[in-house]
């Protein structure tokens, strides 16, 4: 699945169409597909899914913010958020937090402010069930992707093909360094490094 069109590849190395310079292009925007979704650290492909997080409420001071860090990120919709005092209890002694959590649906982060309600000895169980990543049409190309996402999979195609025999005598091949090292930029201020996030723990595909 691509993340950018091969007319949009094409114009930025300034190349005509052609089978052999399309299969070029068309594998390496399969690659950097594969490769940016690992270095943001999610999937990309449209799930429904559900994360289960057991927190220490006691190490929350009372108004603290605490941050559910999600298995995926690039979320669509509003996910519902539940907690309960054990996994057993969901859906039948649950509390319903979901008008109270605000959400990064980038990265994939969901927060909630503790209070007295969520208090005790034993960690408070929470469950957050949500739809992430994009849809795909055609079949070949996600839908709706954003802006710097896209332009991440021409920089890294163009890249990939900036040593290619077909394009030595691109000017890719000169510029390679400079792509790669904004490639880096963008990904870097949207790779989902969440340190300070609690991390699920178990996570299932619905």
């Amino acid at each position: 699945m691509k993340l950018a069109s091969l007319l949009s590849v094409q114009e930025a190395l300034g190349v005509e169409a052609g089978q052999d310079s399309d299969n070029a292009i068309l594998a390496a925007l399969d690659a950097a597909t594969d490769d940016i979704a690992s270095r943001l650290r999610t999937t990309l492909e449209r799930v429904t899914a559900r994360d289960d997080f057991a927190v220490e409420m006691s190490q929350y001071p009372a108004g603290h913010l605490v941050r559910l860090g999600l298995s995926r990120g690039f979320l669509t919709g509003t996910p519902t958020v539940k907690a309960a005092r054990l996994p057993a209890e969901f859906g039948t002694s649950e509390i319903d937090l979901t008008a109270r959590a605000t959400v990064d649906p980038e990265k994939g982060v969901v927060s909630i402010a503790g209070d007295d309600e969520l208090r005790g000895f034993r960690p408070w169980w929470f469950r957050v069930s949500y739809t992430a990543g994009f849809t795909a049409t055609d079949g070949q190309h996600f839908d709706a992707v954003p802006g710097w996402l896209a332009l991440a999979a021409r920089l890294h195609a163009r890249v990939a093909l900036s040593a290619h025999p077909m394009f030595v005598q691109n000017r890719s091949t000169a510029d390679a360094r400079l792509l790669e090292g904004q490639l880096v930029r963008i990904l870097g201020r949207h790779t989902r490094y969440m340190p300070w996030a609690e991390t699920p723990r178990a996570g299932v595909i619905l």
